[in-house]
């Protein structure tokens, strides 16, 4: 989900903290693009959102949730 989807970090961050029972102090940095969205978490959380997040809608959008690979510093 993304832009196009009128989605706000707010969503996201509730999304997390609601359903995997994490703070959502926890989430770092999120980027919203048009289609899709990138979102930072704790790496000793990451296992656990990717599970619980992934039958999850966001403002009534089925999201498809996956680990993002490394940015090239």
């Amino acid at each position: 989900v993304g832009r196009k989807q009128r989605v706000q970090a707010k969503d996201i961050v509730g999304a997390i903290a609601g359903e995997a029972g994490i703070s959502g102090k926890l989430v770092g940095t999120i980027d919203i693009y048009d289609k899709y969205t990138f979102v930072e978490v704790p790496k000793a959380n990451a296992k656990k959102v990717l599970e619980k997040l992934k039958n999850v809608k966001i403002k009534g959008n089925k999201i498809n949730i996956e680990k993002a690979n490394k940015k090239n510093k």
